[in-house]
């Protein structure tokens, strides 16, 4: 367990959800040292940027060195754009060279970014059910797809380079995760069409939410290769999954009541180990963010 407020590298820095996590800690008083193949000239001057490819293993050893913890978020975000090899050896690759780095290196913690896609519904050609709702941390994964493959890859380097170094290692299984604006859109979509995201079982999570989640992360009392789902605990639209599965999974043992709003995905993991609970919420009409950050409800 890293101590609070140490130096942490961030890979990825410069991507849609590094950005967020580089400025929540530095924010928060870590020394945040950030790596990505691009700069983030909107970053906080304290952050101290590296630019460099994790292909190169000396651009990742040189990265870890004398660091307390890693977040790693650098990957090839979806299947769409690149060749399927590239998507597949790309992702494994830099996970398994910034993990053996900072596990040579006496790292002691690290945060990786897995998906929800690990699953196998969000990315396969062909449609695909839910084995069951909720989704938990040990159902079953129908992979189809390069993405969700190299994810599966991702979590089983952690659990080597755990055993291999004594590096603790937590992999969250993220859905979409964006600002609020989007997810009020996605909802909205939803609302009007529940095949929208019906692949994803209509998960979402705040930006925000996945920075604080990872900051927990950081410094939780837990310590192995763990794999956690970080999603909202409620569903896009606050739609009832559990009436929606018998249109989209009608297969899929279901255990989610008719009539709620709950998600498709168990968060009790993330609860319990993290004390971690979303905190941006769709409330039924809008989307709703802690009066802190946004001075109450948003449209």
């Amino acid at each position: 367990m890293s101590e609070p407020h140490g130096t942490v590298l961030v890979t990825g820095a410069a991507g849609g959800i590094g950005r967020v996590v580089t400025r929540h800690l530095a924010d928060r008083g870590w020394t945040v040292r950030a790596l990505d193949r691009v700069r983030d000239d909107d970053a906080p001057a304290s952050v101290q940027w590296r630019v460099g490819d994790l292909a190169d293993r000396a651009v990742a050893a040189a990265a870890v060195e004398g660091v307390d913890a890693l977040v790693h978020l650098a990957a090839i975000p979806s299947p769409w754009n690149d060749p399927d090899d590239v998507v597949y050896v790309g992702n494994v690759a830099s996970t398994y060279a910034v993990l053996d780095a900072a596990g040579r290196a006496g790292v002691g913690r690290a945060v990786i970014a897995s998906s929800v896609s690990i699953y196998g519904l969000v990315w396969s050609e062909r449609e695909r059910e839910a084995p069951e709702i909720p989704l938990s941390e040990t159902s079953e994964l129908r992979i189809a797809d390069p993405y969700a493959l190299s994810k599966q890859a991702d979590e089983a380097c952690a659990a080597m380079m755990h055993r291999r170094w004594g590096i603790d290692v937590l992999a969250y299984r993220f859905p979409n995760v964006s600002d609020g604006e989007d997810i009020a859109e996605r909802s909205r979509k939803v609302l009007a069409d529940p095949a929208h995201a019906h692949r994803e079982l209509w998960a979402y999570l705040h930006l925000e939410d996945a920075a604080r989640a990872v900051e927990l992360g950081l410094t939780a009392a837990v310590s192995g290769a763990v794999v956690l789902n970080v999603v909202a605990p409620d569903a896009l639209g606050g739609v009832d999954v559990a009436a929606l599965a018998r249109q989209f999974h009608p297969g899929a043992d279901c255990r989610l009541p008719v009539g709620g709003s709950a998600a498709g995905y168990t968060t009790d993991r993330a609860e319990r180990l993290l004390g971690f609970t979303a905190e941006h919420r769709w409330d039924g009409r809008r989307m709703h963010e802690p009066a802190s950050q946004s001075g109450g409800l948003r449209s």
